[in-house]
């Protein structure tokens, strides 16, 4: 248990860390080297990445010219919106 508790810490501490501007002037240059389709799906009740922040990325990438499409799902739980979006891919 201890272990995949180390893994789920590990994995959030390189989420926060990972950065697209890294080595680029701006993050839009950064953003602008997505060159494929983006699909956004946002979960209203996200506190891992706020709606806000999903709205950064989105314009970010339209503003890059990116083809993206986002969508904010909301259920009155985590666990609830998880298998919606899931059931609905």
């Amino acid at each position: 248990m201890m272990l995949i508790i180390m893994i789920i810490l590990l994995n959030h501490q390189a989420m926060d860390l990972f950065d697209m501007s890294d080595g680029y002037s701006s993050l839009l240059e950064g953003v602008s080297r997505v060159k494929c389709p983006v699909m956004i799906i946002g979960i209203q009740t996200d506190i891992l990445i706020p709606c806000w922040q999903q709205k950064e990325i989105a314009d970010l990438l339209k503003e890059s010219g990116n083809y993206m499409h986002r969508c904010i799902v909301s259920h009155k739980s985590n666990r609830e919106t998880q298998f919606y979006v899931s059931s609905h891919l």
